[in-house]
Parts: C-alpha cells; sequence; structure tokens
C-alpha cells in the first residue's frame, strides 16, 4: 500500500514538474521577455557609471554604492513583478485558444496537476530571472565600487514571495474577469502598497505624529475605515522595502519583516484556493 503511494505521488511530483518546465521554455522564448531582457541590459550598462557619482543629501555626503544598490534592487524586483503579471495574465487564454490546455488535459493529467505546473514554472522563471539579474547587478557592484553585499541575493529571495503573490493573484482574477483587468488590478493592488508603505514610514515620524496630534487627527473614536483596509492590504511594498534593508549598511529588523511576509504568504494561500475553484469550474474545450 505505501509503495504504491509513493509511487503515485513520484509520478504526480515529476507530471507537476514536466509541466513547470514546458512552461518556463514556452513563456521565456516569448518576444516581450525578450523586450525585457534587452531592457535590463541597458538599463544596467547605463547604471555603471553611477557608483562612482557623489551624492550629497542636506550636506552630507552619501554612500554611493548603497544608494545605487538599493535603487536598482527595486528597479529590477517591480520590472520582474511586472513580466510575471503579464505572463500569468495571458496564459490561460493562449493555451485554451491554441488547444495546448485540452490536449494536455485530455490525457491523464488531472486539472490541479495542470494547474499546479503552470503556476510552479511561472513563479520559479521569474524568480530565476530576478535572481540572476540582481547577482549581475550584485556583480557589478563589486567591479565597480569594490562592494560586497552579501544581502543582496536573500533580500531576492524574500522578494520571490512577492512574486508567487502576483502570479495566483492575475491568474485567479483572469478566472473571473477579462485577462487585461486582471492585470491592471494586481497593478493597482502593487502602486497603492507602495505608496502607503511610504505614508505608512512618513508617519511613524515623530515630527508628523506630534502634528497629526495638535491638530487633532487622531482624536477620533474607533478604527476609521481606511486604516482598516490598509492593515488587510497586500503587503508588497512593504516586504520588499523590509528585503531591501539586508542590503548595504543599512540596519535589519526582523520583526518589519514579519507582518509583511506573513500578510503575503496568507494572500498567496487565499489566491492559490480562488484559483483552483474558478480553474475547477472552467469548461475545457
Amino acid at each position: 500500500m505505501m509503495a504504491g503511494t509513493t509511487d503515485s505521488m513520484k509520478k504526480t511530483c515529476a507530471t507537476i514538474a514536466t509541466l513547470a518546465w514546458w512552461t518556463i521554455i514556452d513563456e521565456f522564448r516569448q518576444r516581450s521577455v525578450v523586450i525585457f531582457f534587452a531592457a535590463c541590459a541597458a538599463f544596467m550598462f547605463v547604471m555603471r557609471g553611477c557608483y562612482q557619482a557623489s551624492y550629497v543629501v542636506n550636506g552630507e555626503a552619501l554612500d554611493a554604492a548603497t544608494i545605487v544598490s538599493h535603487a536598482t534592487f527595486h528597479v529590477v524586483a517591480a520590472g520582474v513583478m511586472m513580466l510575471a503579471a503579464l505572463m500569468a495574465m495571458r496564459i490561460f487564454k493562449r493555451e485554451r485558444d491554441d488547444g495546448t490546455q485540452a490536449y494536455l488535459l485530455s490525457r491523464p493529467i488531472a486539472r490541479w496537476h495542470y494547474l499546479a505546473g503552470k503556476i510552479a514554472g511561472l513563479w520559479l522563471g521569474s524568480t530565476a530571472s530576478m535572481l540572476a539579474l540582481h547577482g549581475v547587478l550584485c556583480l557589478m557592484a563589486f567591479l565597480n565600487a569594490h562592494v560586497v553585499s552579501p544581502g543582496y541575493l536573500t533580500a531576492s529571495l524574500l522578494c520571490s514571495v512577492n512574486l508567487l503573490l502576483v502570479v495566483l493573484a492575475v491568474m485567479a482574477l483572469s478566472l473571473w474577469i477579462p485577462d487585461f483587468l486582471a492585470f491592471l488590478a494586481i497593478l493597482g493592488v502593487g502602486v497603492v502598497s507602495f505608496i502607503g508603505h511610504g505614508v505608512e514610514a512618513v508617519a511613524q515620524n515623530p515630527m508628523v505624529q506630534s502634528a497629526m496630534q495638535q491638530s487633532g487627527a487622531q482624536g477620533a473614536h474607533g478604527l476609521p475605515w481606511w486604516k482598516a483596509a490598509w492593515i488587510l492590504w497586500p503587503k508588497l511594498g512593504g516586504l520588499e522595502v523590509a528585503a531591501s534593508s539586508l542590503i548595504g549598511s543599512e540596519s535589519f529588523s526582523a520583526g518589519a519583516l514579519v507582518n509583511p511576509l506573513v500578510n503575503v504568504v496568507v494572500f498567496c494561500c487565499v489566491l492559490g484556493a480562488l484559483c483552483y475553484i474558478g480553474f475547477s469550474r472552467e469548461e475545457i474545450v
């Protein structure tokens, strides 16, 4: 009995791995992906000279390598998230239109095998791309500024959880609403998340808190609706910013990472369930 269960699990894992590999090959040879990597190459070429520049804020000289490393980290992470959303947006429609979906599901492949393989392929492929790009940028920092950032790739791995949420969100929403609207929805969620995190960081400033108290902004009883909505909002921006604190000499706070990480993981579970429910209801022709 145990041997039969083990063989079944091995066969399931092999099926999902094969589907994931095919997804990586199919998606990462698309024209949009080639254009994205060409844009990344141009971006890296332009950024080379920034490591030698000097940056002064309020008369205080800042470390150029740290500033450039943080900026390039966020640009690449945001770019790969957008790329992952674009690939996830069209995957169901394209494979339904060209008959790939019907062909695969006519074989002894369960729907959840197909779904898991597609999600894993998109997530692993985009994560590998982000790690590779961040690795190149880390190498550039070493060659141009002789600075080693051991936390750069760890921060990149943490941002891969954001990629999983983006893939799951777009795939799930594309089963319920038009795929382009699904892309715009997750784009809007990401923009609000980053802006909201910035506002939240400013609100933590003692001077801002003092001004708000004097103006009576915090005098209302109960929890405002916008604050409740922000607590439940996907913390894509919070996780990326917390992960980026691993880069350079900035102090890292594990407490600041836990809340956004738990938030994003919970959303991944919910969206994964919605994706499964939605795909189970799809008519395959």
